[in-house]
């Protein structure tokens, strides 16, 4: 990690960008515990044990996301839980 290149990873992509990415990646810490994404009709869900190299705005990589969990639910059916701990 810390620099390009030297990685076989996806990227993991953000909503965010520039100094709002920045300020994301200086938040990752590892205590990170849940996340949401939305599924498009036809895509498929990630698969539980995939890596993505998590990169800084100059396109460095700072860190590595690990899928360790994967369920599929309509929004309304995510529990108050896992919206706190996102």
């Amino acid at each position: 990690m810390g620099g390009r290149g030297g990685l076989s990873l996806l990227t993991a992509e953000s909503a965010c960008s520039g100094s709002l990415l920045d300020l994301f990646v200086v938040a990752l810490s590892g205590a990170e515990t849940s996340t949401t994404g939305l599924l498009v009709a036809g895509e498929t869900a990630p698969v539980v044990g995939t890596r993505q190299a998590v990169v800084d705005s100059d396109g460095f990589v700072v860190g590595v996301i690990e899928i360790a969990c994967v369920e599929v639910a309509a929004l309304r059916d995510v529990p108050l839980t896992h919206a706190i701990a996102e």
